[in-house]
């Protein structure tokens, strides 16, 4: 079921828990520490139109339902299967007991100019990919 922007932001929860029913594409998303609420409604979206497995919210930040999220998410946290966990480790953890794997990779990318684009994840070799951002990139 696709559903567009207004009937997402209408959409009950018994109808949004229809549309998470799709096939879904075997990514995840982990955020972790994301203070500006508009940044993670529109993660929400990014997530929808990547149509992830699941996005994984860890550390201190706000959670749905909160106001600011469900405006910039346009509805899309009903409909993107999601979870809180205090650390990345725990948000691992799930991941790993949902794909039934004991082997992670994880690529971790401090440049920008470091190309790391592999999409690829299975449930014998699931790889995490993660774009860190400090004060010198």
């Amino acid at each position: 079921m696709k559903l567009n922007a207004q009937q997402l932001r209408t959409a009950s929860e018994s109808e949004a828990a229809k549309a998470t029913l799709k096939m879904r594409n075997p990514l995840y998303l982990i955020l972790e520490n994301v203070y500006d609420t508009y940044n993670i409604g529109g993660l929400f979206r990014l997530a929808d139109g990547l149509n992830v497995t699941k996005m994984y919210l860890c550390g201190q930040m706000e959670k749905p339902p909160h106001t600011r999220i469900e405006k910039a998410s346009i509805g899309t946290y009903k409909v993107v299967p999601w979870a809180y966990f205090p650390s990345v480790a725990e948000a691992l953890d799930d991941i790993r007991k949902s794909c039934n794997t004991q082997h992670i990779t994880c690529n971790i990318s401090h440049d920008k100019n470091d190309t790391c684009y592999k999409l690829h994840a299975t449930c014998t070799n699931l790889q995490v990919i993660a774009v860190e951002q400090d004060e010198h990139s």
